[in-house]
């Protein structure tokens, strides 16, 4: 609990001291050098502001959703190290839907920590993994040792099955 709410006030501190300033400079200085003079009230501030909070403290969760899923069994590190290419991209297209700014410059500051948290998340997942490996299963599997015995059953492992039974199919014994 202390390490989800650490990793959220991280991200509301990136957000804050890095992305914040850069995103209100581009928003403010947009239209100056056009003649146009900036109008924001403090509601738009605020809403503007809680949006990037809120949204970078997410994204700094994105390791430990990734290592819950993992202990959960749902995922493992070699299916995320597969789908890499397509969390760059799901990162960079998520980060420009999520950015009200249209410069690639805010979209980057969004983008890289969602796809190097994907990538600690990979690290995490390599260790948290609960997936068991599957046993192996030795010879011919018991159906088809039994069909290859023309249906008779002999000692494939079953030990309640008598010789000359077969297997699967009842008869009728009164005949």
């Amino acid at each position: 609990m202390a390490l989800t709410a650490a990793a959220f006030y991280a991200g509301v501190g990136f957000a804050f001291f890095f992305v914040l300033p850069f995103a209100l400079n581009f928003l403010i200085s947009y239209g100056v050098n056009a003649g146009f003079v900036p109008q924001i009230s403090i509601a738009q501030y605020v809403g503007f502001a809680l949006w990037f909070l809120v949204v970078f403290g997410l994204i700094f969760e994105l390791p430990l959703a990734i290592t819950l899923m993992a202990k959960l069994g749902w995922v493992d590190a070699p299916f995320l190290k597969r789908y890499r290419k397509w969390a760059l991209l799901g990162s960079f297209i998520f980060a420009a839907v999520l950015t009200p700014t249209p410069d690639p410059f805010n979209q980057c500051l969004m983008a890289l920590p969602m796809y190097i948290f994907y990538e600690i998340g990979i690290i995490s997942a390599g260790f948290f993994n609960t997936k068991k490996p599957e046993p192996e299963q030795s010879g011919v599997p018991t159906m088809a040792a039994a069909a290859a015995g023309n249906g008779k059953v002999s000692s494939v492992g079953l030990s309640n099955v008598g010789e000359g039974e077969y297997l699967g199919v009842p008869t009728d014994r009164r005949r």
